[in-house]
Protein backbone atom coordinates (compact mmCIF):
# COMPACT_ATOMS: atom_id res chain seq x y z
CA UNK A 1 0.00 0.00 0.00
CA UNK A 2 1.40 3.33 -0.34
CA UNK A 3 1.30 7.06 1.16
CA UNK A 4 -0.43 8.60 -2.10
CA UNK A 5 -3.96 9.20 -0.66
CA UNK A 6 -5.76 9.06 -3.88
CA UNK A 7 -4.25 5.70 -4.53
CA UNK A 8 -3.32 2.53 -3.79
CA UNK A 9 -0.56 -0.51 -4.66
CA UNK A 10 -2.08 -4.05 -4.97
CA UNK A 11 0.04 -6.30 -6.31
CA UNK A 12 2.51 -3.98 -7.91
CA UNK A 13 -0.27 -1.45 -9.74
CA UNK A 14 -1.88 1.55 -8.77
CA UNK A 15 -5.49 1.77 -8.68
CA UNK A 16 -7.71 4.63 -7.73
CA UNK A 17 -9.22 4.58 -4.46
CA UNK A 18 -11.94 5.75 -5.10
CA UNK A 19 -13.19 3.78 -7.98
CA UNK A 20 -11.66 0.58 -6.75
CA UNK A 21 -13.95 1.67 -3.10
CA UNK A 22 -17.19 1.80 -5.09
CA UNK A 23 -16.05 -1.69 -7.49
CA UNK A 24 -15.89 -3.07 -4.16
CA UNK A 25 -19.21 -1.59 -2.41
CA UNK A 26 -17.84 0.79 0.51
CA UNK A 27 -19.61 4.15 0.66
CA UNK A 28 -15.86 5.67 1.95
CA UNK A 29 -12.94 5.08 0.47
CA UNK A 30 -10.93 5.58 3.77
CA UNK A 31 -12.19 2.26 4.76
CA UNK A 32 -10.20 0.66 1.51
CA UNK A 33 -7.17 -0.35 3.59
CA UNK A 34 -9.29 -1.51 6.61
CA UNK A 35 -11.13 -3.90 3.91
CA UNK A 36 -8.36 -4.88 2.23
CA UNK A 37 -6.51 -6.49 5.97
CA UNK A 38 -9.87 -8.79 5.75
CA UNK A 39 -10.73 -9.47 2.33
CA UNK A 40 -9.09 -10.30 -0.93
CA UNK A 41 -10.33 -8.04 -4.34
CA UNK A 42 -10.32 -10.32 -6.89
CA UNK A 43 -8.35 -10.26 -10.12
CA UNK A 44 -11.41 -9.92 -11.98
CA UNK A 45 -12.65 -6.79 -10.00
CA UNK A 46 -8.80 -5.67 -10.26
CA UNK A 47 -8.89 -5.67 -14.23
CA UNK A 48 -11.71 -3.81 -14.05
CA UNK A 49 -10.52 -1.16 -11.56
CA UNK A 50 -7.60 -1.00 -13.72
CA UNK A 51 -9.70 0.16 -16.74
CA UNK A 52 -11.71 2.40 -15.17
CA UNK A 53 -9.03 4.30 -13.90
CA UNK A 54 -8.30 5.06 -17.42
CA UNK A 55 -10.63 4.69 -20.02
CA UNK A 56 -8.44 4.60 -22.99
CA UNK A 57 -6.83 1.12 -21.49
CA UNK A 58 -10.25 -0.73 -22.93
CA UNK A 59 -9.59 -1.56 -26.88
CA UNK A 60 -6.18 -3.22 -25.07
CA UNK A 61 -8.03 -5.04 -22.03
CA UNK A 62 -11.27 -6.50 -24.30
CA UNK A 63 -9.45 -9.88 -24.64
CA UNK A 64 -8.56 -10.18 -20.21
CA UNK A 65 -12.23 -8.97 -19.77
CA UNK A 66 -13.71 -11.21 -22.33
CA UNK A 67 -12.33 -13.90 -20.42
CA UNK A 68 -13.96 -12.75 -17.39
CA UNK A 69 -17.19 -14.85 -18.79
CA UNK A 70 -15.81 -18.32 -18.72
CA UNK A 71 -15.72 -18.28 -14.82
CA UNK A 72 -18.28 -19.81 -13.87
CA UNK A 73 -18.85 -18.17 -9.95
CA UNK A 74 -18.68 -14.59 -11.48
CA UNK A 75 -18.65 -11.80 -8.91
CA UNK A 76 -18.70 -8.48 -11.18
CA UNK A 77 -21.79 -8.12 -12.57
CA UNK A 78 -22.96 -5.58 -9.56
CA UNK A 79 -20.05 -3.98 -9.15
CA UNK A 80 -20.40 -3.35 -13.34
CA UNK A 81 -23.76 -1.88 -11.97
CA UNK A 82 -22.36 0.08 -9.19
CA UNK A 83 -19.82 1.91 -11.51
CA UNK A 84 -22.82 2.73 -14.20
CA UNK A 85 -24.78 4.21 -11.70
CA UNK A 86 -22.28 6.02 -9.98
CA UNK A 87 -21.11 7.18 -13.28
CA UNK A 88 -24.42 8.32 -13.68
CA UNK A 89 -24.82 10.03 -10.32
CA UNK A 90 -21.23 12.00 -10.91
CA UNK A 91 -22.06 13.08 -14.34
CA UNK A 92 -22.61 16.67 -13.76
CA UNK A 93 -19.19 16.71 -11.81
CA UNK A 94 -17.29 15.65 -14.64
CA UNK A 95 -19.07 15.03 -17.76
CA UNK A 96 -16.23 13.91 -19.67
CA UNK A 97 -14.64 11.28 -17.46
CA UNK A 98 -17.86 10.02 -15.85
CA UNK A 99 -19.18 9.15 -19.35
CA UNK A 100 -16.21 7.13 -20.45
CA UNK A 101 -16.56 5.45 -17.08
CA UNK A 102 -20.12 4.65 -17.98
CA UNK A 103 -19.56 3.20 -21.30
CA UNK A 104 -16.53 1.41 -19.55
CA UNK A 105 -18.77 -0.23 -17.53
CA UNK A 106 -21.73 -0.58 -19.68
CA UNK A 107 -19.56 -2.25 -22.66
CA UNK A 108 -17.28 -4.46 -20.34
CA UNK A 109 -21.19 -5.95 -18.91
CA UNK A 110 -22.34 -6.19 -22.46
CA UNK A 111 -18.82 -7.94 -23.18
CA UNK A 112 -19.76 -10.35 -20.43
CA UNK A 113 -23.28 -10.97 -19.88
CA UNK A 114 -24.44 -9.50 -23.32
CA UNK A 115 -27.21 -7.26 -21.87
CA UNK A 116 -27.04 -4.49 -19.28
CA UNK A 117 -28.29 -5.49 -15.62
CA UNK A 118 -30.15 -2.17 -15.05
CA UNK A 119 -32.33 -2.63 -18.88
CA UNK A 120 -33.46 -5.41 -17.00
CA UNK A 121 -34.83 -8.58 -19.29
CA UNK A 122 -36.18 -8.19 -22.31
CA UNK A 123 -36.54 -4.84 -22.91
CA UNK A 124 -34.64 -3.52 -25.72
CA UNK A 125 -33.81 0.08 -26.78
CA UNK A 126 -36.29 0.47 -29.93
CA UNK A 127 -34.63 2.89 -31.93
CA UNK A 128 -38.16 4.63 -33.65
CA UNK A 129 -36.61 8.22 -34.61
CA UNK A 130 -39.13 9.51 -31.18
CA UNK A 131 -36.08 9.20 -28.99
CA UNK A 132 -37.86 7.54 -26.17
CA UNK A 133 -37.57 3.94 -26.77
CA UNK A 134 -41.25 3.63 -27.02
CA UNK A 135 -42.99 1.84 -30.30
CA UNK A 136 -44.59 4.15 -32.44
CA UNK A 137 -48.31 4.65 -32.62
CA UNK A 138 -49.81 3.37 -35.74
CA UNK A 139 -51.48 6.67 -37.19
CA UNK A 140 -55.41 6.36 -38.02
CA UNK A 141 -56.27 7.02 -41.47
CA UNK A 142 -59.80 8.50 -42.11
CA UNK A 143 -59.51 7.33 -45.96
CA UNK A 144 -62.92 6.00 -46.86
CA UNK A 145 -64.96 6.86 -44.08
CA UNK A 146 -67.13 10.28 -42.96
CA UNK A 147 -66.90 12.13 -40.71
CA UNK A 148 -69.46 10.18 -38.38
CA UNK A 149 -67.51 7.35 -38.24
CA UNK A 150 -69.18 5.30 -40.87
CA UNK A 151 -67.93 3.68 -43.90
CA UNK A 152 -68.39 5.97 -47.35
CA UNK A 153 -69.75 3.90 -50.42
CA UNK A 154 -67.71 3.67 -52.97
CA UNK A 155 -67.37 5.83 -55.52
CA UNK A 156 -69.10 4.63 -59.15
CA UNK A 157 -66.23 3.78 -61.37
CA UNK A 158 -66.44 5.42 -64.41
CA UNK A 159 -66.49 2.62 -67.73
CA UNK A 160 -65.29 3.61 -71.03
Amino acid sequence: MNSDSSTILIKKIRYNKMNLSMLVGLEDQDLLETYLKENIISDDILRIAWVMDKPTRLPVSLEQLYNIKNIENNDVRIPLARAQVDAALRMNENLQKYTKQKYVAETIERLIFGELLLEGKGKKKNNNGNGDGTPKKKKRTTAGKKKSGVKAKPKPSKKS
